[in-house]
């Protein structure tokens, strides 16, 4: 509200069995929106807030072109959404 820029709110949940722990705290999280990249890792209780969501300014982008999650497990797998 109060703007007319663009966000999206990201929730990671990790998989155990590929030995990730179950809030992804150590993800690395990268945005590509145009011109925009930006890239965030996951941490826990983020500035006092115990959210396990991450939130990522579009601005005047209107659509993603690529989210890419690092997961933190001993391989630094990969999951590419386009």
């Amino acid at each position: 509200t109060g703007s007319d820029n663009h966000w999206v709110v990201i929730a990671l949940e990790g998989d155990p069995a590929q030995a990730t722990n179950a809030a992804a705290v150590g993800a690395r999280i990268r945005v590509t929106a145009g011109e925009l990249k930006q890239v965030k890792t996951r941490f826990a209780g983020e500035f006092g807030n115990n959210s396990f969501q991450t939130h990522f300014g579009l601005g005047k982008a209107e659509r993603i072109d690529e989210i890419v999650v690092e997961w933190p497990n001993k391989q630094r797998t990969t999951t590419t959404l386009k």
